[in-house]
């Protein structure tokens, strides 16, 4: 990786901070706090000298058939349900599928701050057990309370030892994450809703029902994208889920993919990124600073390096194809969820400022279109797999209220109570 690499991909980090990125990353690093001038040592490429570390992903043993007992509540057929495995023409994956992140590889593409470790499969995640508050004065109350529970997931509670009846594994970025308390994420609400939705069939049936039979786990980390998605279900393989969600944002998922792309070997060395239109990056931090990663950066990334667009949303599928294969080898079901940007659900909401953002990064009305593409192009590609999806751009845009927070542009309640309800329709309601 390059200098101006080093730079463009710190940079686009700084450009995050603030109260709300305070929210989403816990305290800052250092070396952000030095400001976006801070060069770090760029990491060593997958075939460089230093030997990437040793992770073993074992195989799980066969999951036995459920005995089914006719007094026991099971989820019935509308149910997104596990598959029988089954084993691709090249025989089982070798897992991790992809060489892991070295430390020094971790820490460049992710930049790991004092509340987050490093992970040689996802590149950092949270610290096990860790509980803090971030003020962030538009959340209600003003304070937003991060817990985490013994395998880094925003959950309260530990992860039972007995497997329960219907598991569901969500990864995904900041968005997923939530700024907002645990009880209020998506993939929380989602529990809750099948929890009421498994009570009410066990009582048609006169069936026995106990709400820890039904689990929904938040594995969303911010910084992640589609490498760290892969990376979350190979380090959580043995929760032996039913279903596997994952949560793409549409609004930095594909720039970020396309630092960790490149640095994977594919598709030669990553675009200068930043060291091409820093003046335009610190005149939209003048307007606010804590906005300009959600979607900005983005647009700008792929303004600015039209070749990335092909490239990114190629490699996006590709790494989907693998978390696909992983899937089918152990039957878990795989589900994924397109999340739009403010700018994709409503562009002429005048308390996102877009046409001054516009101005001070340079670009034309018509840079709008190209996350509408990308999503587009992306979501026919998931098609051609077989992999089935869930679209929130209309859902989101038939909102009559905002569902996104103004200081950070992050998904706020309203918004996690909408992707809850599209999730659990996925899950439980299919025809």
């Amino acid at each position: 990786m390059t200098k101006s690499f080093q730079e463009s991909r710190l940079d686009r980090m700084v450009i995050g901070l603030g109260v709300s990125a305070l929210c989403l990353v816990g305290l800052l690093l250092v070396a952000r706090q030095c400001g976006a001038e801070a060069e770090p040592a760029a990491p060593p490429s997958p075939q460089g000298a230093q030997a990437p570390p040793v992770v073993v992903v074992q195989e799980a043993p066969p999951r036995a058939a459920p005995v089914l007992d006719p007094a026991v509540w099971t989820p019935g057929a509308n149910w997104l349900l596990r598959l029988p495995p089954e084993v691709g023409p090249g025989g089982p994956l070798a897992l991790p599928v992809y060489p892991p992140w070295t430390p020094e590889q971790a820490q460049q593409l992710f930049l790991i701050g004092p509340k987050e470790r490093y992970d040689p499969l996802c590149g950092k995640i949270w610290l096990p057990n860790a509980r803090f508050a971030n003020p962030f004065p538009e959340y209600p109350g003003g304070v937003v309370e991060f817990v985490t529970n013994g395998l880094s997931l925003r959950e309260d509670a530990e992860v039972r030892s007995e497997r329960p009846v219907y598991r569901v594994l969500v990864a995904g970025d900041s968005h997923t994450d939530g700024v907002c308390s645990n009880s209020e994420s998506f993939a929380n609400l989602c529990e809750a809703a099948l929890v009421r939705r498994a009570q009410k069939e066990a009582a048609a049936r006169g069936q026995r029902f106990e709400p820890q039979w039904i689990d929904v786990l938040n594995a969303g980390k911010g910084t992640h994208s589609f490498f760290s998605y892969l990376g979350t279900l190979q380090r959580l393989l043995d929760l032996d889920p039913d279903v596997f969600v994952v949560t793409v944002y549409g609004g930095n998922d594909f720039e970020e993919l396309s630092w960790c792309w490149h640095a994977q070997g594919f598709d030669g060395a990553s675009p200068p990124g930043q060291a091409n239109y820093k003046k335009q990056v610190r005149a939209a931090q003048r307007i606010s600073p804590n906005v300009l990663s959600q979607a900005l950066v983005g647009l700008k990334f792929f303004d600015t390096y039209p070749a990335e667009r092909e490239i990114t949303v190629r490699g996006a599928a590709t790494v989907m194809e693998r978390i696909q294969a992983v899937c089918k080898e152990r039957g878990i079901r795989l589900l994924l969820l397109y999340l739009p940007s403010w700018p994709e659900v409503e562009p002429s909401n005048p308390a996102m400022k877009l046409s001054a953002f516009l101005q001070a990064m340079e670009l034309k009305q018509a840079a709008l279109a190209t996350p509408r593409k990308m999503a587009d192009d992306f979501l026919e590609r998931m098609a051609g797999l077989g992999i089935e999806t869930v679209d929130l751009r209309p859902i989101l845009k038939a909102s009559k209220e905002t569902v996104y927070w103004h200081a950070d542009w992050h998904i706020n309640l309203l918004g996690h109570r909408l992707v809850a309800g599209a999730l659990f329709e996925a899950l439980c309601l299919r025809k």
